[in-house]
């Protein structure tokens, strides 16, 4: 099983950016990147298809697991399974990308955290807006 939690924020002209932990046995570890001006559903949305790409294809039959506390991108990504048909007008290309790669995974299971302080999801904020406020890219791995 794969676990990731992701948090996106956006600080108008210091840009945004993201932060991603992924978790699977024995290998852990966290990034976050600075996107440049974008909205926070953008840059939440680029994470998740950040976290898709980043795990490998030997992965793609094991049950991936997404921790995020942003409702409006887990709404997109409901779309994607049975209520695909409806029509996606924002950040259409984007969720069209991560369409692909969510499909390539056996089983994704999307829950919302809230981001209360001493979850994982606080945690990446903090990194989060800490890299975009200095305008740095942070790789910290454990």
């Amino acid at each position: 099983m794969i676990e990731t939690w992701i948090d996106a924020c956006s600080f108008g002209s210091k840009g945004s950016g993201f932060a991603i932990r992924l978790q699977s046995g024995k290998h852990d570890w966290i990034r976050t990147v600075v996107l440049g001006s974008v909205t926070t559903n953008q840059a939440e949305l680029k994470a998740f298809e950040y976290a898709f790409k980043s795990v490998a294809s030997a992965f793609i039959h094991e049950k991936i697991t997404i921790y995020t506390s942003n409702r409006y991108v887990i709404l997109m990504l409901e779309r994607i399974g049975d209520k695909w048909k409806r029509p996606i007008t924002a950040n259409q290309v984007l969720v069209e990308d991560i369409r692909k790669q969510y499909l390539r995974f056996r089983e994704v299971v999307i829950y919302h955290d809230d981001g209360v302080e001493g979850s994982v999801v606080a945690l990446l904020k903090q990194l989060n807006e800490r890299a975009v406020k200095r305008g740095e890219i942070v790789f910290d791995k454990k």
